[in-house]
């Protein structure tokens, strides 16, 4: 899975060669820009996808009655059971043992600030107290930044993906079954997690609008 933010030079943006660009608040609204905008919302999808297909593929409820003449409504019983349980994978389980304990620790604002000063200091060392840089340097290595702020999210976002479909899913699928039994629901796992089966079935994420890298420039520039 490939995450995209292409930052192409200004064009009619207000910024002019002598402007100076604040580096931590660029980074800054760089990283809530990916964490908000493209992280979280590919984190609430993979609950989406994980939750249904343990459902629809891996897991058997035997939720039938026992008594042919008990005129409960059954069905809608059952539905209403799927529907909790699948709640509970999608809003609390994942969350809690991979976004919380795997993907945040990489993906957070914050370790994605420390990423783009990093980046940034690389190619646009910070002068006036360490603070500040020239939008000039930012705009001329904007390409350069853009590859390499690329690759670093992007393999950050494969590591924590790998680790939901090779470790922490597999695990929430005998959690689950387990939870059930308590319940007193007869659950069968009818095939085991296999990993890679999750990557192909996750969208990719939008690559950033082409104006966003300059966007940032000019709201992060020094007044």
């Amino acid at each position: 899975m490939i995450i995209g933010f292409y930052f192409p030079p200004t064009q009619g943006v207000p910024l002019v060669n002598d402007d100076w660009v604040q580096v931590d608040r660029l980074a800054q609204h760089m990283a809530s820009h990916w964490h908000f905008d493209h992280l979280e919302p590919l984190a609430s999808e993979s609950y989406a996808q994980v939750s249904t297909m343990l459902l629809q593929d891996h897991l058997d409820l035997d939720l039938d009655p026992r008594d042919e003449d008990d005129n409960v409504d059954h069905g809608v019983l059952k539905a209403q059971v799927i529907e909790g349980v699948q709640s509970y994978l999608q809003g609390t389980l994942l969350p809690s043992v991979w976004w919380d304990a795997v993907a945040q620790p990489l993906l957070n604002p914050t370790a994605l600030a420390a990423l783009v000063r990093s980046s940034i200091d690389e190619h646009c060392p910070s002068q006036q107290d360490n603070s500040t840089v020239p939008s000039a340097c930012l705009i001329n290595h904007s390409r350069e930044l853009g590859s390499q702020l690329d690759e670093h999210v992007a393999s950050l976002l494969n590591q924590a993906l790998d680790e939901l479909d090779s470790r922490v899913v597999p695990d929430v699928l005998k959690q689950t079954a387990a939870l059930l039994a308590r319940m007193q629901i007869k659950t069968t796992i009818k095939q085991p997690w296999q990993p890679k089966q999750l990557m192909h079935r996750l969208p990719n994420p939008v690559a950033c609008q082409t104006h966003s890298f300059t966007r940032y420039l000019y709201l992060a520039r020094v007044q």
